[in-house]
């Protein structure tokens, strides 16, 4: 984690926006994925300099950060944000102070290393999995970022969300171990009744 900080992380807080094939899954064109990310970064420019935020860019391993580059040369926003794809992503999220998401188990991954997330409500599906209804997130809305909302998640996060994100890992994990035990079962009883 002290790599981590010490190579990418130069602000007092540090934001990852973790993205995700949401173009591929049916969510939104290519474009208009891309166009979140930057209407994001624009949205947050205020709060960069503000409270000395880093941002940084995680891409899904099936995602080109080519487009991502072309579109921060062209928005002039290639200095407010790093890209970050080598490090590991549970040091990465344990190095943050929140991590933002469209629609990604990022979201469990880093509610379960005690980092805070706030999820990017898309156009005609809202806030994608459970996080933000179970309380275990702040919500963001696509149209119109609330810097206050994003202030709150980076500052305030960790101790706002806490019980909320302990919760949730304890109730999604409660039967680990337990399906593949069940699964048996279940096929064991319908195997005895033929």
């Amino acid at each position: 984690v002290k790599l981590i900080k010490e190579k990418y992380i130069k602000g007092k807080y540090a934001l990852l926006f973790a993205s995700n094939p949401v173009d591929d899954q049916g969510f939104c064109t290519h474009e208009e994925k891309i166009g979140l990310f930057i209407s994001f970064l624009n949205s947050i420019l205020p709060l960069i300099n503000e409270v000395n935020l880093t941002v940084l860019l995680r891409l899904h391993p099936r995602e080109d950060e080519t487009a991502f580059k072309k579109a921060l040369e062209d928005n002039h926003l290639v200095d407010k944000v790093t890209l970050v794809n080598e490090p590991p992503l549970f040091i990465l999220l344990k190095s943050v102070d929140a991590c933002v998401i469209l629609a990604s188990t990022v979201g469990m991954e880093s509610i379960m290393m005690g980092t805070p997330i706030g999820v990017v409500a898309l156009k005609n599906y809202g806030h994608v999995f459970d996080y933000v209804e179970s309380g275990a997130a702040i919500p963001l809305d696509s149209r119109h970022i609330d810097i206050a909302q994003i202030r709150k998640l980076i500052m305030e996060g960790k101790h706002v969300l806490h019980s909320s994100m302990n919760s949730y890992v304890a109730y999604h994990l409660s039967s680990i171990g337990k399906s593949s035990a069940t699964t048996a079962d279940k096929l064991f009883e319908l195997l005895s009744t033929k």
